[in-house]
């Protein structure tokens, strides 16, 4: 199966997240791990990765936290990089381990919840130095939006004021 394949939205490739997966039996989290990882091998057809691309497995576990805008420590990239090498790891499994990274996460929220205050509040796409702005400061307070007064500000901001009549 390819990613060009469109399976990433179909229902049945993404309800195997769940199959066997009961919350409160002691063993949920860990089917629900296996089961994210079934679907990214899904996703994957490593030998063509690996030739269609050419990367090494140094070039590709930079791809990857290059591309997630996550810089690793030296150890933990050796360690990917080393499990590529020795056979440990597979390509899908430094993927999974890449993208659940809590650094990459919380640049995801981050990034996501800025231009979510800008379409929800303002109904706009962010300007550039304005989402910069924010995102700066969201960083700041390490995520707090509440710490950092975001929603308060944009609330209270001319343009959300003039455009709903908030007095």
């Amino acid at each position: 199966m390819s990613l060009a394949g469109s399976q990433l939205g179909s229902y049945a490739t993404l309800s195997v997240f769940g199959r066997g997966v009961i919350v409160g039996r002691p063993d949920w989290q860990e089917q629900l791990a296996a089961n994210k990882t079934e679907w990214v091998e899904q996703l994957f057809d490593e030998d063509k990765v690996s030739t269609s691309f050419g990367f090494t497995n140094e070039q590709y576990v930079d791809l990857l936290f290059q591309y997630a805008e996550v810089t690793p420590e030296q150890a933990e990239r050796d360690s990917l990089v080393n499990g590529l090498d020795n056979g440990t790891q597979t390509r899908p499994t430094v993927f999974r381990k890449v993208v659940d990274d809590e650094r990459l996460k919380n640049n995801l929220f981050a990034s996501s919840f800025v231009f979510m205050e800008y379409v929800g509040y303002l109904r706009r796409d962010p300007d550039e130095s304005g989402y910069n702005f924010w995102l700066n400061k969201l960083n700041q307070f390490n995520g707090d939006y509440i710490q950092s007064e975001m929603v308060r500000a944009f609330i209270i901001s001319g343009e959300y004021r003039g455009r709903f009549g908030a007095q």
